[in-house]
């Protein structure tokens, strides 16, 4: 794959230097300057995000997710260790407030607690990708915060969309995973 980049950049690089050579290097400069004001602006984002979440951990507040959400919990990952559901519940906590960034280390914990060792992934793993690909969100607050900061009349316009399109596409996926494990245990 980084060959592929890497080569995706060259002939880019090449195409703008013989095309217009005199904006090859204002835009390198200009696309630098963007890149690091934009990274300095997500990292203030998520720092406020993930202090939200350090605050809910500390408050006790996901021990009281687990009730309404371990049935849920139980259905897509089935058996699971009580630390695994904790990761599991900060995990889908996160995503469901749109914050994909901030949900990554309890996915990570998560996965690494389900992995069996046998180097294959399992229904609960691949269950959790799903969930965290297609993420619904019933506040996308990372996509408002970027629309707010880009000067958008509307930054809030998109939830319902976002809603919408996360929910079918997470039914959708869990349905294809269900199917093909099923289909998997009827082949052995």
């Amino acid at each position: 794959m980084s060959i592929i980049w890497f080569l995706l950049t060259f002939l880019s690089l090449i195409l703008l230097l013989f095309t217009s050579p005199g904006n090859a290097l204002s835009a390198f400069s200009t696309a630098g300057e963007k890149a690091v004001s934009f990274t300095i602006t997500m990292l203030g984002v998520n720092t406020i995000w993930l202090g939200f979440i350090n605050i809910v951990q500390q408050s006790g507040l996901i021990d009281k997710l687990k009730k309404p959400i371990n049935p849920f919990v139980n259905f897509l990952f089935g058996k699971q260790s009580e630390q695994t559901k904790n990761y599991l519940i900060q995990n889908i906590s996160t995503n469901l407030l749109g914050m994909g960034n901030a949900c990554t280390p309890s996915g990570m914990k998560a996965m690494e607690s389900m992995d069996d060792g046998s180097g294959f992934i399992s229904k609960a793993m691949m269950t959790l990708m799903i969930l965290n690909s297609t993420s619904v969100q019933i506040i996308p607050t990372t996509t408002i915060g970027l629309r707010t900061i880009f000067k958008s009349t509307n930054p809030a316009s998109i939830i319902l969309p976002c809603l919408i399109s996360s929910v079918c596409s997470t039914v959708v996926g869990i349905f294809l995973v269900k199917l093909y494990f099923k289909k998997k245990e009827k082949r052995k």
